[in-house]
């Protein structure tokens, strides 16, 4: 047997090759009898010599390979596609992931893999990975011992045949893409270009959403354009309410097109409509889709016309100059001919009198969110928690987990005088009615499930443990002594000579991150400081640390670098002199790096240049916006045109980064030390942990109570300050200082109202504390990043007797930003900082500190539910949060969403309250409002059952029905009119008595309406039935509906008296624990209405909208090209608070019919 090997051109997992080193580019028919060794396939006996091998591979082994680009094996004999499958052949990148694509058939004997082409910009979900990826495709044979392909004779492959390859190295489409056809892409149209007159993949219209039912375009050569080749077919005009005449353009492209969205946008690729004799094609609102890429003939797209085509209009499909190919390759004109079609006319019924009609978007609330069909504005500035949308209803939300503890009246007290450690692994608490500890509850990871939380004056409660502390209060929450969630502090380096001893980060609590570990290596130098540990523990994830410094002789030159601070929150900002800083009145105010090493020594890993310091940790936010970085959700801009509802990009609360570890003082001409010696090196410091998480959620108030005499309330979510490192001589600190932790995440959320008393000692206005003052105060929230470890002589940072004075602490002088004055810059305790004169001081060796975290206040409306008693009674300040107030003086970092106090604040959106919302996209109406032949038409909106506020109307517990259409009249016998049909389902109406005619125009606005049958003279006996489907008959002049049978038959009513029947119209249906037309007690249900017209771009103009409205017919004076709703729950109209037991209505569905 003969073959043709060439090494393997990429490394491949274990998993996917074994000990593979050579693979088989080419195969030639072994002799008769021959046995061979296959690849890595030992020989498992005998090849059986059947004739059946691989031919050839499309791929040369080692090629460059697009992404696109079909590949074909080819066997000797026709191959039997059942046994064709990604086990038989595989094509698996070098990480392990298979391929993604579809076999086929080319030919008898060819098998044709087509990855699959991606649909995103960035080519992430294509088949084949870009970016020179590597790949082996394997054709496994017999002998491997799996299954493998078969000839349609029964022959089996018994040879597996190998040939490695790899994508392009480029995001560039003219490298990264095949192309398959040259030239730009063009519509395949029937009979033209060769393309055959009953060919499938062709251009056509799908009508009724099914993809089976289509009229395709056929080129006229007299015309020179594309027809529909149904000689006097008029397109339906794209009703909501009638699936039979819901309208699709299917362009069949002849090669695969670009998924760029510039590419699928109206001015590449839109659907276009006449206005009249003379005037200029316009654009028609179409959503563009790529259905299909890459197929066998090239790309599919769908355009779907967004609400009322015009009537009786001429329309066309425009590919614009400028749609590109796969490649980027681009049309160099607009076809404008390959597909015009005409529109129907709307008549009165019964006549070819052109008139009006009538659509509705019923919105039954199926899907939600983002989902495809869903109509849920996930992006809008409501306030309130979002409305849960989807399933079938759309129901007033009241997100609370908790249940009030052990029988709903677990009170929490901690007992006078105590500091009580909570571990948020597990642990036991007590309580009861009043506090009385009568019931212990277990605490599973951090929850803790309440009625009432009580903190006095003289109490603490420590939380520690690796999961944040989530305490959940049905009741009322008071602190009015310390809540403690802080990471630990490192008290630094304490032994000498012991540099075979780790030093370990100080622990962070409450899920924050542990510091990074000193000197970490035992039998050799460490040529930096561990990295702190990001939240939860995740390695590496906080602080970098400090790079080792070496020297031979002199202690100052080799003293090590410090570690970097733990980052979670934003650094925080203020005004002085007019110009936007960083602040540095307050330890921790912002992340900040390690400071470099000796002057005169080298860094152990750069080897050229001093020992750099550690950079600050990354953060858990990694998509780059600023805007989302929080935990749940906020309207940004609120009461503006600008206003916009943002999802944070946490998906729970978080914790602080611990800090980078110092790095070490290496006394050597070079590094490593050789030999080591315990002796040899001065260590750095272990790292600061991070500050914890803590979320209070309460159905009550909660209040923090501080006025310093007979309260003190806090919550404190601080990060562990640093250590510094090895002394040689006294406190001189050659080994490097560590970073600081970051602060922790606080949320606290009520129902009710937030009061934080209380501010810090002498706090000035926006954190422009005193400069002159030796110790600024403790805000009474507090989430800080801890301080850097103390660098050269034991100066600027955590030492072992705690932190140092904020002005006396090591600020890199980049902080500054170059302005002349920033305190603490010109304090003399700073400008003696030992190294005050070197560039990369104040102070070598120090740590960075650590940032601050996260603080969120989640109230319904901020301006009255945030309380800041103390701050707003100073004279001459503001009073109202997100307006004046200055919560700086008690809150840091400022609460999310707070800017400053004289600018409006962002407004972060409750996770449960008495009040929630929904609002719908916006509906486009299309081009309802033309009227053929005549200028715009206006639409009548329809609507009703709510009151002049747009309350769901009500008496009691009743939702109030609204007058019917037809009857109440007696049911007769047939035909006489209305009677039941005989199989129950049915009944049939006389037409005559509708006052309104819409509905002989469009039966199906007649959907959900109920069929109510009542016994005459006791209408109290009475069952309802939704209408299903209806029908207007001309002949006859009756109205045919047909119930669904979810409440029997109609026949199935049979009461002592007659029957009677009413047809009532329903524009909303009210559920509430599953009975219908209820709402319950201290409720309401609003709907209102908007409307605009489009922009320029054919987008809904905001400017142009009319504003929500309770009556939608107040839109009926002008006409619009959109409408959307809102929809408001409020479970506490009289604002007496809610509870446990508040029950939750829905609405199952919602409809605002329109007539045009």
């Amino acid at each position: 047997m003969t073959y043709r090997w060439i090494a393997h051109p990429r490394p491949f997992p274990p998993a996917t090759l074994g000990t593979m080193a050579l693979v088989i580019a080419s195969v030639v028919p072994p002799a008769a009898g021959q046995s061979t060794q296959v690849g890595p396939h030992a020989p498992r006996g005998q090849i059986v010599q059947n004739g059946f091998h691989v031919a050839t591979i499309s791929v040369p082994a080692g090629a460059i390979w697009q992404i696109n680009r079909a590949i074909d094996v080819t066997f000797t004999k026709d191959v039997d596609f059942a046994t064709v499958s990604a086990n038989t052949i595989s094509i698996v990148a070098e990480d392990g992931a298979p391929a993604a694509g579809v076999f086929s058939l080319a030919d008898p004997r060819t098998v044709r893999f087509q990855p699959t082409c991606p649909s995103l910009e960035d080519f992430s979900d294509a088949g084949l990975t870009p970016g020179g990826v590597g790949y082996l495709l394997e054709v496994a044979g017999a002998l491997a011992g799996g299954p493998s392909v078969h000839s349609t004779a029964g022959d089996v492959l018994q040879e597996s045949t190998l040939v490695p390859f790899e994508t392009p190295d480029s995001m560039d489409p003219g490298v990264l893409f095949f192309d398959t056809l040259p030239g730009p892409p063009r519509p395949r149209v029937r009979g033209l270009s060769g393309v055959p007159l009953d060919a499938e993949d062709a251009t056509y219209v799908e009508l009724g959403d099914d993809p089976l039912d289509r009229v395709y375009f056929l080129w006229d050569a007299s015309l020179q354009m594309g027809v529909l080749e149904l000689p006097g077919f008029e397109v339906p005009i794209n009703h909501y309410s009638r699936l039979a005449n819901r309208v699709a353009v299917v362009i069949v492209m002849d090669q695969a097109v670009s998924m760029a969205a510039a590419n699928l946008a109206p001015d590449r690729v839109s659907l276009e409509w006449l206005p009249g004799v003379g005037a200029s094609w316009e654009r028609v609102g179409t959503r563009v889709e790529l259905e299909a890429n890459c197929t066998a003939t090239g790309a599919r797209l769908r355009l779907t016309p967004l609400g009322i085509l015009p009537q009786a209009s001429e329309l066309r499909v425009n590919v614009h100059q400028g749609f590109e190919d796969i490649t980027g390759d681009p049309t160099l004109i607009d076809a404008l001919d390959f597909a015009h079609m005409e529109t129907r006319t709307s008549f009165d019924p019964g006549t070819s009198t052109p008139g009006d009609d009538g659509d509705e978007l019923l919105e039954a609330f199926l899907v939600g969110g983002d989902g495809e069909g869903s109509f849920e504005d996930t992006t809008s500035d409501l306030r309130a928690p979002a409305a849960h949308w989807g399933n079938g209803r759309l129901q007033a939300a009241f997100d609370f987990a908790g249940t009030g503890g052990p029988g709903g009246n677990f009170d929490w007290h901690i007992p006078p005088g105590t500091s009580l450690i909570l571990d948020t692994t597990f642990d036991t608490i007590v309580g009861g009615p009043g506090g009385v500890p009568t019931t212990t509850q277990n605490v599973v990871n951090g929850v803790v499930d309440v009625r009432d939380l009580f903190i006095p004056a003289s109490s603490a409660l420590i939380i520690i443990g690796p999961n944040p502390c989530t305490i959940l209060a049905s009741g009322r929450v008071e602190i009015r002594g310390l809540v403690a969630v802080r990471g630990g502090s490192n008290p630094g380096v304490g032994t000498l000579n012991t540099t075979n001893q780790p030093e370990p980060g100080a622990l962070g609590q409450g899920g924050g991150g542990r510091g990074g570990t000193a000197s970490f290596l035992t039998t050799e130098s460490t040529p930096r400081g561990g990295h702190g540990f990001g939240a939860f523990q995740v390695p590496d994830g906080g602080g970098q640390g400090g790079e080792t410094s070496y020297h031979p002789t002199d202690k100052d030159a080799r003293r090590g670098a410090g570690g970097g601070g733990g980052r979670l929150g934003p650094d925080v900002f203020y005004d002085f002199l007019g110009n936007i800083l960083r602040s540095q009145t307050l330890i921790g105010m912002d992340a900040e790096p390690g400071f470099a090493g000796g002057p005169g020594g080298l860094g152990a890993i750069s080897q050229s240049q001093r020992a750099m310091g550690g950079a600050v940790g990354a953060g858990p936010f990694v998509d780059g916006d600023p805007s989302n970085d929080f935990y749940g959700t906020i309207v940004a801009n609120p009461g503006t045109p600008d206003a916009r509802r943002i999802e944070g990009e946490l998906g729970s609360v978080w914790a602080g980064e611990g800090g980078g570890a110092g790095g070490d003082a290496v006394r050597s001409n070079s590094f490593p030390l050789t030999p080591f010696t315990i002796t040899g090196d001065e260590k750095g410091a272990g790292g600061g942990g991070g500050g914890g998480g803590l979320s209070i959620l309460a159905l009550g108030e909660i209040r923090i109570v501080n006025d310093g005499a007979t309260a003190f309330g806090r919550i404190v979510a601080d990060g562990g300050h640093g250590g510094g490192g090895e002394n040689v001589l006294f406190f001189d600190r050659v080994g490097g200082g560590s970073g600081g932790g970051s602060g922790g995440h606080i949320v606290l959320a009520s129902a009710m109202f937030i009061e934080i008393g209380g501010m810090g000692e002498n706090a000035g206005h926006w954190y422009s504390d005193d400069p002159a003052l030796l110790d600024h105060g403790d805000r009474v929230l507090s989430a800080l990043g801890g301080q850097g470890g103390a660098g050269h002589d034991n100066r600027g940072g955590g030492n072992q007797a705690g932190s140092t004075q904020w002005r006396c602490d090591a600020i890199p002088f980049a902080a500054f930003e170059g302005i002349a004055g920033v305190p603490p810059s010109t304090n003399i305790c700073f400008t003696l900082l030992p190294d005050f004169t070197d560039p990369l001081g104040p102070v070598v060796g120090a740590g960075g500190d650590g940032g601050p975290g996260l603080i969120q206040l989640h109230v319904s409306d901020p301006a009255s539910d945030l309380r800041f008693p103390d701050v707003a009674a100073i004279p001459g300040a503001g009073t109202v949060y997100g307006v004046d107030l200055d919560v700086s003086r008690a809150v840091v970092p400022p609460p999310v969403g707070w800017h400053d106090p004289a600018s409006p604040a962002d407004a972060l959106v409750p996770f449960f309250d008495a009040a929630s919302a929904a609002r719908s996209d916006w509906i486009a109406l299309g081009l309802a409002r033309v009227n053929p032949g005549g200028p715009d038409d206006v639409q009548q909106f329809l609507f009703g059952g709510t009151d002049p506020a747009g309350d769901v109307a009500h008496a009691g517990p009743d939702v109030t029905q609204l007058p019917p259409i037809l009857g109440p009249t007696a049911v007769l016998s047939m035909p006489n009119r209305p009677f039941i049909t005989p199989d129950g389902t049915t009944m049939v109406f006389d037409a005559a008595g509708l006052a309104d005619d819409i509905y002989e125009r469009n039966a199906n606005l007649l959907r959900l309406y109920t069929v109510r049958l009542f016994e005459g003279g006791n209408e109290s006996n009475e069952v309802l039935h939704a209408v299903a489907a209806a029908e207007y008959r001309v002949f006859g002049d009756e109205l045919v509906v047909t119930v669904s049978r979810d409440n029997g038959l109609l026949s199935d009513f049979m009461p002592p008296g007659p029957v009677h029947v009413a047809l009532v119209p329903r524009f909303f249906q009210v559920t509430t624990n599953g009975a219908v037309d209820t709402i319950p007690a201290n409720t309401s249900i609003q709907i209102l209405w908007d409307a605009t017209r489009a922009g320029p771009d054919g987008e809904p103009d905001p400017s142009a909208a009319f504003g929500f409205t309770p009556d939608i017919q107040a839109l009926n004076a002008q006409s619009w090209d959109f409408y959307r709703f809102n929809v408001f729950f409020d479970l506490d109209v009289a604002g007496t608070g809610i509870d446990l037991l508040t029950p939750l209505p829905a609405l199952d569905f919602l409809r605002g019919p329109f007539r045009f």
